[in-house]
């Protein structure tokens, strides 16, 4: 009620209708068809998921950063190199202090994160990481030979960059 305590159910943002059953699937209607029309993740969702706590090249815990078009999560490090790529290969861009467009986020979420991007680039023929705690040099050597192999924007190594 306006001016009145909100219930813990009423201050959701898909707040169950009172009038139906608990327990009837016509209740989570609503909340379905809310929830399909708005992205399917936020950054910071996207962010927390599976693999994604690390860098998706070195392994450094918690990446800041992101290759937009790449669909991958890196560290400041690898960020640095991810930008000597270009653009065209590598859209370098921080999850926190940079501002994003919604088609940006579609893009890089839609990259389904480090695990599968890293699935499909060795699939694609991407080298084998070197081994944690290799140099910086390695390190820069194996981000170039990654994804300097496979260059389509919006997609690592998707169908449409080897047609």
């Amino acid at each position: 009620p306006p001016g009145g305590a909100r219930s813990p159910e009423g201050s959701s943002r898909f707040a169950r209708d009172p009038h139906q059953q608990k327990g009837s699937s016509m209740a989570q209607l609503p909340v379905q068809r809310r929830a399909a029309a708005e992205p399917a993740l936020t950054l910071e969702q996207h962010a927390a998921g599976e693999g994604n706590q690390e860098c998706a090249d070195c392994g450094a815990a918690g990446p800041d950063w992101a290759s937009v078009n790449q669909g991958s999560l890196i560290c400041i490090d690898c960020a640095g190199t991810h930008r000597s790529l270009g653009a065209h290969i590598s859209k370098v861009k921080s999850t926190r202090l940079d501002t994003w467009k919604a088609e940006e986020v579609q893009m890089f979420v839609s990259q389904g994160g480090n695990a599968q991007v890293n699935r499909k680039l060795l699939e694609f023929g991407a080298p084998l990481p070197p081994a944690r705690g290799a140099s910086r040099a390695d390190l820069d050597r194996y981000i170039r030979a990654k994804y300097q192999h496979c260059p389509q924007p919006g997609g690592a190594c998707s169908s449409t960059a080897l047609a």
